[in-house]
């Protein structure tokens, strides 16, 4: 995620590249060095947070533009269906595994 916000909006300085960075490697730190082995299953569900607020947002911003811009419905659909679909084969292939299913968003 850092890399393609780098790329796709490069900072004005020096110092915004290393604010990124430097985040990444904090958070590499703390991941691989502080985090206990008993915890690890619980970073697949940290991502929900970010997921709740990234659609939150592109509602919001569908909702005062007042269209969708280039989102069709049917793609929104498409992308519900798969993800309904992986949700149902990892149901019946694997189980209840809260983690796996986390994942699909």
């Amino acid at each position: 995620m850092f890399g393609l916000y780098l790329f796709y909006k490069p900072p004005a300085s020096v110092v915004g590249y290393v604010k990124p960075i430097a985040g990444y490697g904090v958070y590499l730190a703390v991941v691989f060095i502080f985090i206990p082995l008993d915890y690890v299953y619980f970073l697949p569900r940290l991502n929900w947070p970010m997921v709740i607020y990234t659609r939150g947002a592109q509602i919001y911003a569908n909702y005062v533009n007042g269209h969708t811009g280039s989102q069709s419905p049917i793609t929104i659909l498409m992308q519900a269906g798969g993800s309904a679909i992986r949700i149902f084969t990892t149901l019946v292939m694997i189980g209840f595994d809260l983690n796996l299913l986390m994942g699909y968003r």
